[in-house]
């Protein structure tokens, strides 16, 4: 399902990341690459007194850009900020963690 999505995502870096980690972020400003985030903790819906397992869920946030790329570049910061181009998210949910 795709929904509005007009907030942030953040990512914390470890202190000390490199050059190419610094890079990658600047291709995904360059190419409004999407960004993908996948649950490690299976989601629970509770239904009527019943609890349906969704399964581990993934999350594509579309048309990504990074707020603070020029601070994530000059490694004055290791918290990205990133919000949607397009302002929408793609969710899905999978029995399995890697699909």
């Amino acid at each position: 399902m795709i929904l509005d999505w007009d907030d942030e995502l953040t990512m914390t870096l470890i202190e000390n990341y490199s050059d190419e980690i610094a890079q990658q972020f600047k291709k995904v400003n360059e190419v409004s690459s999407p960004v993908v985030a996948h649950h490690k903790i299976e989601e629970l819906l509770e239904l009527h007194g019943k609890k349906i397992n969704l399964g581990y869920k993934t999350v594509e946030f579309q048309d990504t850009f990074i707020i603070n790329l020029d601070d994530i570049l000059d490694k004055k910061d290791n918290i990205v900020r990133m919000k949607s181009r397009s302002k929408k998210m793609h969710v899905s949910f999978n029995k399995n963690m890697s699909e």
